[in-house]
């Protein structure tokens, strides 16, 4: 029973990275917007939220694991496509992180993105139900 667990799963696993596709930046802003996804940092940040046209971001977060979930969005020309990424414009930061995203399938993706080598976040959509259930 346990190795046909384990070869069940190596399938599944083997179908999803065949499945998943490297987005280039604009291929991934297209993909993202307006889809909702989830937020999970190295240091305990985490959060859902939306990608808007505009490259504004709305939604909810909770830093660095403390506090409650709080409601908030980042301006418009947060997110921006470049030649090099689909990057973020935080004030305070050296440079953008940019993020690196797979799509899934025809409607998830998965995306990480490292900030100044030493923290990183993972973002994955949600579905609509989640999404709405979660606020």
């Amino acid at each position: 029973m346990i190795v046909h667990l384990a070869v069940l799963g190596a399938v599944a696993l083997a179908a999803t990275s065949a499945a998943a596709e490297e987005l280039g930046p604009r291929e991934a802003w297209a993909f993202m917007l307006g889809k909702p996804f989830a937020l999970t940092c190295s240091d305990g940040t985490v959060g859902e939220g939306r990608l808007l046209s505009d490259g504004s971001v709305v939604g909810k977060i909770r830093v660095g694991n403390r506090g409650e979930m709080r409601s908030g969005t980042l301006p418009p020309g947060t997110v921006r496509v470049t030649d090099t990424g689909l990057c973020a414009y935080f004030q305070g930061l050296p440079f953008p992180p940019c993020l690196n995203v797979r799509k899934i399938d025809r409607r998830r993706f998965h995306a990480s993105m490292s900030i100044m080598g030493f923290s990183y976040c993972q973002i994955d959509s949600l579905t609509p139900r989640s999404f709405r259930r979660a606020r």
